[in-house]
């Protein structure tokens, strides 16, 4: 690629493999910060223990300073900070032993400033991807609609080539009017169908032209100023570093001011130049949208590419269409025009000049990211509302071809063959209407069939009712929804097969106890505890007041009183017949509960769905105790409804927060199926005290297993063999991006033939980015075998339960032994941190000695995964 004087992200990244290099070049910055901010703070701490300490701490810059080299878009190639941070090192390395007095203001400063960045460059990255996702999806719904047409009016276009020749068959005999019945039925489909497709064809044309030209290219320039922003406070944070440890000291002027003539030539408009010219591609040609001419093979006699159909089926519903769709625009050019104002509050914001640089950065930074926000939701709005316009011209204009005269007939061979059943239809429905005037004979028998027109369009208006407050949450489709419908006929599609059907208002909890969103009574406080991330929310009923509360987080945390009457449900707008349109209508366009609050619903906390998992308390009997678990004693049990025994583990605190802890085990194990993992068999939650029922293990906890006489008996084959099992039980949760958290022989069970089963899943998380990190205390964490990454920083991955099966390795070959023996937790964390490893097992093999320090790498990257640990180990024991 030709080297280029600006890099602009819009056109050089707007692939989708541009997208995924980005992200993972994100993901490389946030790994080199955090190995940046853990030497920052290891230098602080050293400096305060003097020179000794800090000689000590020495960063590593093969593996702390250094990115994955594994990824050919590796920023160590092509990043001038990243060089700039390697300079950094190498030189401040030379004075670590004169910079003591620095360390307080170091730490204060620095360290601070990287975790920002980090916290920064994390939601950075959250709002690129989602973004990325809503904008791929919505253009992905708007391209499936145009498939799914297309198929189905190939579907009824045969169908109503067979039934009219069905029809013509009938002419005069019995059964006449039943098969002209059905032919129009079909015909109503098709010519619905012809429609929609072409429509739908508009529509998805405008929407890949928004798409490439100004959705995604806005996206990524928005990602662009947010990446260069970082860029600065990174040198900021550089920067501020040297400054702390710059020593006046005549023998170090030269270092500090080739440091400072490195830094100083950074640039971050620079910064990703020689990223782009690695990872850079241009977006393929677009794709073309055509209505297939070989779907009119059937249809109507005058359906076109180019025009509606318009005849005295479709006049009703395209006039109801514009109705509904008018009222749509004037919803959406009132949010459109509220955002745009927003937009130029954003724009126009000033950074606070009395504010420290520091400061305004931080401002500068926001303000960008509401502006990227923002603009985009506005360039969604201008879409929505370009579709819905043109859709509403085309059906306008079709319409206004008539000319004021009434619509042709679907088929004037309708009409011919009518004449004799006349009498019978004014039987039936003596109704009409100007389009009756002009075809009394076909428009009586229409009006007999289908219930009359002005039945027709009694229903049309009910289905408008319904239509205002189902589809303006969908016509909206503001960040999250991109996808307009401009169907004219599409919420009617059964609408002439059936009876009457009047719209029936939902009672005040239709379907909200279905919802994964509602909670059912659960206190304010226990409300609070479940919303951990801006925009989370849930509802749930107070039965002292008798109403439904929605909670949302958002600077802190808000309540708001579902309001009720006879008009339906709100909040301070429109009412809504029940309380999950009223949710849905707020979550989907992300509109404010209230206009004081400006509380957005961005994601439901959903409740643990166990209902398959279910059983009641009088199916289980409890006996014996025969294990002590995290929040209660585990006993043996006896499962009515299946005939067996079963392992029951129980809870006994009384804190919400322990119980949801408790639950969370059963909600990760029901995923789950495998040989090597306990299985769950199922909840008992109706009443107190809750238990989790599972199956029973004979042979008990593999550590008192090993500890017992029939562990005393294995040979090393055999337990080589129960290792080999339990890496195909990690290896599965591996797989999965589940961290186990605490793994150890006292968690894994061992049933018949000795198989072995990992369990006790109450420290464990499922991640999507295979990372989980605590801020809390070290009070439950089980020192011995937790890895020092996790110790240190509270960063739990599949490699922290790689150190910890090193840990289960050593314990099995010892049959049981503790780790570390003689040593208290303050001694195994200082000795390890000193590179101390326990020597081999008497037992252990020596191949699987070496596979064991494998696992106790003090770089969790140098670790092998568990799917390599368990093709070593079964390899080695069947050989």
């Amino acid at each position: 690629m030709a080297e280029q004087d600006e890099c602009n992200f819009g056109t050089d990244l707007i692939t989708r493999a541009g997208s995924e290099a980005l992200l993972r070049l994100n993901d490389e910055e946030i790994r080199l910060l955090e190995s940046m901010k853990t030497y920052m703070t290891k230098r602080a701490k050293a400096d305060q223990d003097y020179a000794k300490e800090l000689l000590r701490l020495r960063v590593d810059r093969s593996t702390g300073g250094a990115l994955h080299r594994s990824d050919s878009t590796s920023a160590e190639e092509t990043s001038p900070i990243l060089k700039a941070w390697h300079q950094f090192q190498a030189e401040t390395d030379r004075v670590s032993s004169l910079i003591a007095q620095h360390a307080q203001a170091l730490n204060a400063i620095t360290v601070q400033s990287v975790d920002k960045l980090l916290l920064n460059k994390k939601t950075a990255k959250k709002r690129f991807t989602t973004c990325r996702q809503d904008a791929d999806a919505a253009y992905g719904r708007t391209t499936e609609r145009v498939n799914k047409l297309k198929k189905s009016y190939q579907q009824l276009s045969a169908d109503v080539s067979r039934k009219k020749t069905e029809f013509q068959k009938s002419v005069g005999s019995p059964n006449q009017q039943d098969k002209m019945k059905r032919y129009i039925r079909a015909a109503d489909k098709l010519c619905k169908c012809h429609n929609d497709y072409l429509l739908a064809l508009q529509e998805v044309q405008e929407h890949q032209e928004a798409y490439r030209t100004r959705i995604l290219p806005l996206l990524l320039n928005n990602m662009q100023q947010v990446c260069q922003g970082h860029a600065q406070q990174w040198m900021d944070a550089l920067n501020d570093s040297l400054d702390n440890i710059d020593s006046c000291r005549d023998e170090y002027r030269e270092i500090f001011s080739r440091l400072h003539a490195t830094l100083g030539d950074l640039d971050p408009s620079s910064e990703y130049n020689g990223f782009l010219e690695r990872n850079g591609e241009k977006l393929p040609p677009a794709e073309k949208f055509t209505f297939d001419v070989k779907l009119l093979e059937h249809a109507p006699e005058h359906a076109s590419p180019d025009h509606l159909i318009i005849n005295n089926l479709t006049q009703p519903q395209l006039e109801s269409s514009i109705t509904t769709m008018n009222s749509q625009l004037e919803e959406l050019k009132k949010t459109l025009q509220t955002k745009t104002d927003e937009l130029e509050v954003v724009r126009n914001t000033e950074v606070d000049e009395n504010a420290t640089t520091a400061e305004q950065m931080d401002q500068h930074m926001s303000t960008l990211g509401k502006y990227s926000d923002i603009s985009l939701e506005v360039e969604q709005l201008w879409l929505n509302q370009t579709k819905l316009e043109l859709a509403i011209n085309t059906m306008e204009s079709s319409l206004t071809s008539l000319g004021g005269q009434p619509a042709p007939l679907f088929d004037e061979s309708v009409g011919n063959v009518d004449q004799q059943m006349l009498d019978h239809a004014e039987q039936v429905n003596g109704g009409g209407d100007q389009t009756a005037a002009a075809h009394p004979t076909s428009t009586k028998l229409f009006s007999a069939m289908l219930g009359g027109v002005k039945s027709m369009k009694n229903k049309v208006k009910k289905k408008a009712l319904k239509m205002k407050t189902s589809m303006t949450a969908t016509s909206h489709a503001q960040s999250s929804n991109l996808a307009v419908s401009s169907s004219p006929c599409g919420d009617m599609e059964d609408e002439f097969d059936d009876e009457d059907v009047e719209y029936d208002t939902p009672e005040a909890h239709a379907g909200v106890e279905e919802e994964p969103w509602y909670h059912g009574e659960i206190s304010r406080q226990e409300a609070t505890g479940l919303l951990k991330k801006m925009g989370d929310f849930l509802v749930r009923y107070s039965a002292d007041k008798e109403h439904y509360t929605l909670t949302v987080k958002m600077e802190g945390i808000k309540h708001f009183i579902i309001q009720h009457n006879e008009e339906g449900f709100r909040f301070e707008g429109d009412p809504y017949p029940s309380i999950p349109m009223l949710i849905d209508h707020h979550f989907k366009n992300r509109l404010p509960v209230t206009r004081k609050s400006q509380a957005i619903l961005r994601q439901p906390v959903k409740k643990p769905d166990l209902r398959e998992y279910n059983i009641s308390h009088d199916n289980i009997l409890i006996g014996e105790k025969i294990g002590k678990g995290n929040f209660g004693d585990v006993f043996k049990g006896y499962l009515k409804t299946h005939n067996m025994e079963v392992a029951v583990k129980s809870c006994r605190s009384e804190d919400f927060p322990d119980k949801q802890k408790f639950l969370q085990e059963a909600e990760i194990l029901k995923q789950y199926r495998h040989p090597n993992i306990v299985e769950l068999i199922g909840v008992c939650a109706e009443k107190e005290p809750l238990y989790i029922i599972m199956e029973l293990m004979a042979g008990g906890n593999f550590l008192s297993f090993l500890r017992g006489p029939e562990g005393k008996r294995l040979k090393v084959n055999n337990l080589t063999e129960m290792c080999v099992e339990a890496a195909a039980g990690m290896v599965f949760l591996e797989q999965r991006n589940c961290i186990h958290r605490d793994l150890a022989a006292r968690n894994c069970l061992v049933g018949d033939n000795n198989v072995l089963k990992i369990s006790d899943f109450g420290m464990s998380r499922e991640e999507d980015d295979g990372i989980y990190t605590v801020s809390s205390g070290l009070k439950q964490i089980p020192i011995k075998w937790t890895s020092p990454e996790a110790l240190n920083y509270g960063r739990y991955t599949t490699q922290s339960d790689v150190w910890s099966y090193g840990i289960l390795l050593w314990e099995t070959y010892t049959y049981g032994s503790g780790p570390y023996p003689g040593m208290n937790n303050r001694e195994t964390r200082e000795r390890i941190e000193s590179n101390y490893r326990m020597p081999r097992p008497e037992l252990c093999p020596h191949p699987v000695y070496k596979l064991m320090l494998s696992c106790w790498e003090y770089d969790p990257d140098k670790r092998p995964s568990f799917a390599e640990i368990y093709d070593k180990l079964y390899s080695f024991n069947h050989q």
